[in-house]
């Protein structure tokens, strides 16, 4: 395994705190800030599933559009025991996401709030991609 996915692996176990949901204690309450991570082109899983054990984001959007690839996504999150019957730390799914054919609706209910891609080849910029706030 090398290339971008193991580089981004790299920099998001250095950077844990940007994918880390958090609990802040504010009198009298408390509050969890809920933290969505949605990897684009995510391929056989490599950089998700080290955020996943080492930082513990709320959830985690892997996603690609390739149907072979997503077979292969989903048996290695499985494998790794990110299923969400295996891990109550964080929620995980795999999600095809076709950038070409993608709906504002789809982005939305996807509610990322931290958008992550380890090779941009196929993600140039597209006049329908909205910005998530």
């Amino acid at each position: 395994m090398g290339g971008p996915a193991l580089y981004l692996a790299e920099w998001a176990l250095e950077n844990t705190h940007i994918f880390t949901g958090s609990v802040l204690s504010l009198s009298p309450c408390v509050c969890v800030l809920s933290l969505t991570v949605l990897e684009l082109g995510s391929g056989v899983g490599f950089t998700g599933i080290a955020v996943c054990r080492s930082c513990s984001p709320t959830r985690y959007v892997f996603s690609d559009c390739h149907l072979s690839v997503l077979h292969r996504l989903r048996d290695n999150v499985q494998l790794n025991g990110l299923d969400n019957q295996n891990s109550p730390r964080v929620s995980v799914s795999v999600e095809d996401l076709d950038w070409d054919a993608v709906t504002e609706k789809q982005l939305r209910e996807i509610g990322a709030t931290t958008v992550i891609a380890a090779d941009g080849l196929g993600l140039h910029a597209r006049s329908h991609l909205v910005e998530l706030q």
